[in-house]
C-alpha cells in the first residue's frame, strides 16, 4: 500500500524527535550502573516485567555503594510505577530509560523516558550501566529506505 504524503510526513517527524531524543539520552552519563535501559518487546507478559523488576530491586539492595544503590532502586520503582499503568505492551514493545543524570556542572536529576519505537523490540533486555543504550532504537531508524535525486 502507498503510503499518503500526510502519512509520510508524520512518519519523518516522529523519526526525526526520536533521533533528537537518542541524541540527548546519549550525552547523559550515570553514576556507575544506575542508568536502567529496559527493552520490552511486544510479547513479554506484564507480570514477568514486575517480577524481574522486583528481582533487580533485591539485586540492588547488594550494591555496596550507597549513592549508586539507592540510584538504580529510584529507577526500578520509577519503572515500576510506569508499568503498572499499562493495560498491554503497545504493538511494537516499549523501551524505558530510567535513572539519575549527572548534569555537567554535576548537579543531578532524575529521567524517565519511555518509547514507542518504530519496529518490533525483538527480545526483553534489562541493561544497567552509566549510559543509556540507544543502539537498538537507533538502528530501528537507519533501515528506512533511502530516496535520492
Amino acid at each position: 500500500t502507498m503510503q499518503q504524503p500526510s502519512e509520510i510526513n508524520d512518519d519523518l517527524l516522529r523519526a526525526w524527535k526520536l533521533k533528537k531524543m537518542l541524541d540527548a539520552l546519549d550525552q547523559m552519563k550515570g553514576h556507575q550502573t544506575s542508568l536502567i535501559s529496559l527493552f520490552i518487546s511486544p510479547s513479554t507478559q506484564i507480570p514477568r516485567i514486575n517480577s524481574l523488576i522486583t528481582e533487580g530491586l533485591g539485586s540492588a539492595s547488594c550494591i555496596k555503594q550507597t549513592k549508586t544503590r539507592n540510584n538504580v532502586q529510584e529507577a526500578l520503582r520509577s519503572i515500576q510505577a510506569r508499568v503498572k499503568m499499562f493495560r498491554q505492551i503497545p504493538e511494537n514493545g516499549v523501551v524505558i530509560y530510567c535513572g539519575v543524570c549527572t548534569e555537567d556542572d554535576g548537579r543531578e536529576r532524575k529521567m524517565v523516558e519511555l518509547v514507542e519505537p518504530p519496529k518490533p523490540v525483538s527480545h526483553f533486555q534489562y541493561l544497567c550501566d552509566s549510559r543509556f543504550h540507544t543502539e537498538a532504537l537507533r538502528k530501528m531508524l537507519n533501515t528506512e529506505p533511502t530516496y535520492g535525486y
